[in-house]
């Protein structure tokens, strides 16, 4: 078995060879290339890398020959760079993946097929997919979070650096929060060929605005393990902490330099589904990631301070008022917080300024599972639920027909109060019980 250390040098010379191509002066190697897979040898001698042109595989064949030919200076360039005694000796390989193209083609232009049921992709496939298409429509969830409007403008970015057109939309207006990611950069209207979900477990999260989209989405990009398979392709990693970490592979597949714009974007999705890297989904990747990030021009600063520092006077107010609320069940495993319409309403709040207060329950000692009740107009109740090390939260949420991940999950129940109230602790309830 391969160690850590011969893992983590495999995805250095990968990391570095994505960027070394981009140097070499051969007509036949072009930016259109990227790395499928490095096999490097475990006395790190000899390196086998496996290319694909989103051309085409004579493309992809043509570009082996530019890399053979510019091998020397590779390994030249990758010894200077990873400061290796000895660099090993490069062998490239195209990737033959017709076969690839030729499913997801069939998917894409089979007539009967309506979301769902569709196919599940690698990396490879993804970024053939992205690669060879234009005008490109990106959607997020309703009540878009740092997540979804990371991973979109990450994408977008990347898209239009490779001169795609591309476009990003979503049902609700962008929290004022992610302006910095949003205010600047103006979208151009299209008939999109290719239309592209970002961090949607299901087509109920596109929103009414986006509603129309059910059936069309072509991929999805998430990490959510409850994704419905609604698009025809998916390339789905649950074990991502966030949608970010696995928009930045694409992207890093893709072969586009990471530029600040997508280092913010992505940096963006990466913080906020971790809870500023509290959260038990980060991972030692995760963390990586957010290093490169940074080291990209991600303003890891300013982000924290703007997402995780500064509360708004009315975030304050809603703070005090909603913890005013809170409830204790089942010998303080559980605590309870509900916002009202008329609260909502007094107070003027929006959507998104309730983002992660849930999560304040969740931090009171001995409480393994917290869950918010927020009344919707018609009367429902928009259910959060965040647990700690035991219990599921997604398990909770899917008897009600929500999801999400384990850690956090979210769903809609129907009201009054207490009715919504009676479910979700019944199953609470049991999901501690089970434990």
């Amino acid at each position: 078995m391969a160690s850590h250390k011969h893992d983590r040098l495999t995805e250095d010379i990968r990391r570095e060879l994505t960027d070394i191509f981009r140097t070499v002066k051969d007509p036949r190697v072009s930016g259109m290339i990227s790395i499928v897979k490095v096999d490097l040898a475990g006395d790190q001698s000899y390196c086998k890398v496996y290319i694909s042109s989103l051309e085409g595989l004579e493309a992809g064949k043509r570009a082996v020959e530019g890399l053979t030919s510019a091998a020397g200076y590779i390994r030249r360039e990758i010894g200077q760079r990873l400061k290796m005694r000895r660099s090993p000796e490069f062998h490239f390989v195209a990737d033959d993946s017709i076969e690839y193209s030729a499913d997801i083609a069939r998917i894409l232009n089979d007539p009967e097929q309506e979301g769902g049921g569709g196919m599940f992709i690698d990396m490879q496939q993804c970024c053939r997919m992205l690669g060879t298409a234009d005008d490109i429509l990106i959607l997020c969830h309703k009540s878009p979070d740092g997540d979804t409007v990371g991973a979109a403008y990450g994408l977008y970015h990347a898209l239009t650096r490779l001169g795609r057109r591309a476009a990003v939309r979503c049902s609700d207006p962008w929290p004022e929060r992610f302006r910095y990611l949003t205010e600047a950069v103006e979208m151009p209207e299209f008939d999109p060929k290719l239309i592209v979900a970002v961090d949607i477990a299901g087509e109920n999260l596109l929103g009414d605005g986006l509603a129309g989209y059910a059936g069309r989405i072509d991929l999805c990009i998430d990490h959510h393990v409850s994704n419905t398979d609604y698009a025809a392709c998916t390339l789905l990693d649950a074990k991502a902490a966030a949608a970010c970490e696995i928009m930045y592979s694409v992207i890093r597949h893709l072969g586009v330099p990471v530029t600040k714009p997508m280092a913010d974007a992505l940096y963006t999705g990466c913080i906020t589904d971790t809870g500023c890297f509290r959260y038990s989904n980060t991972t030692a990747e995760t963390l990586r990631t957010a290093a490169e990030l940074i080291e990209a021009g991600a303003d890891s600063v300013g982000i924290t301070t703007a997402l995780f520092e500064t509360v708004s006077r009315l975030r304050m107010a809603l703070e005090n008022r909603v913890m005013d609320t809170l409830e204790y069940h089942f010998d303080g495993r559980c605590a309870s917080i509900v916002m009202s319409q008329a609260l909502l309403q007094e107070l003027g709040a929006k959507v998104e300024d309730l983002e992660g207060i849930v999560s304040i329950p969740r931090r009171i000692e001995g409480v393994q599972v917290a869950v918010a009740f927020r009344e919707n107009p018609s009367g429902s109740y928009k259910i959060s639920v965040r647990t700690g090390e035991g219990a599921d939260a997604s398990a909770i949420c899917r008897n009600f027909g929500g999801g999400g991940h384990m850690r956090a999950a979210g769903c809609n129940v129907p009201g009054p109060l207490e009715h919504a109230q009676a479910l979700l602790l019944d199953a609470i309830g049991k999901e501690l019980n089970a434990q």
